[in-house]
Order: structure tokens, then C-alpha cells, then sequence
């Protein structure tokens, strides 16, 4: 996943965080201001380190740990009922994390 992120270098136009609760899922600070630390910055670069993933986010760093599922939606494909974590792009392209 770090590898495509690589490739594709989006800029985000929208976040959701914590739309579906899972007692397995953690945030660092508030997930309600996810959307206005994240919006409007590009992606990339990202690697992955012993089961993490890192993407920065020009300023911010995006850290997911070992258990969550990253999924790339293309533009035209519907988004999954329940994430953590739903980053959509300029593109049209979104990011879906769940645990």
C-alpha cells in the first residue's frame, strides 16, 4: 500500500473518522478534527515499518498500525458501509481504513 500511495500522490478533499466504532480502533487527539488537520494536503510519501504504515500528509503524518485494513476505491466504486477511516480525493478516488 505504501508503494501505491507513492505513485499517486492525491490531494485530499474530504476526511471521515470514526463513523463505525470498533473497540479496536485508536486516534491520536480528537477524530472530529481529522477532517481540518487533513483536508486540502497531499499524500505521499509513505513506507511501511515492521507492520505500520506512515504517509505524510505535507505537515501531518498519517501512522496506521498492524490490524487495519487500507483499501483503495477507484472514482467510480461505492465506499464501504463501515470504516474508521475514509479519506476522499480530488480525483474522486477515496482510502478506506477499518480494523
Amino acid at each position: 500500500m505504501a508503494r501505491q500511495i507513492n505513485e499517486r500522490g492525491k490531494r485530499i478533499r474530504q476526511v471521515t473518522a470514526a463513523h463505525s466504532p470498533h473497540k479496536f480502533a485508536w486516534y491520536e487527539g480528537d477524530p472530529g478534527q481529522y477532517a481540518g488537520l487533513l483536508a486540502g494536503k497531499t499524500m505521499g510519501p509513505a513506507a511501511s515499518y515492521e507492520g505500520l504504515v506512515e504517509i505524510k500528509a505535507d505537515d501531518t503524518v498519517i501512522v496506521l498500525g498492524d490490524g487495519v485494513n487500507l483499501r483503495l476505491h477507484g472514482d467510480l466504486e461505492r465506499r464501504p458501509p463501515k470504516h474508521q477511516l475514509l479519506m476522499e480525493f480530488q480525483d474522486g478516488w477515496a482510502t478506506s481504513a477499518s480494523v
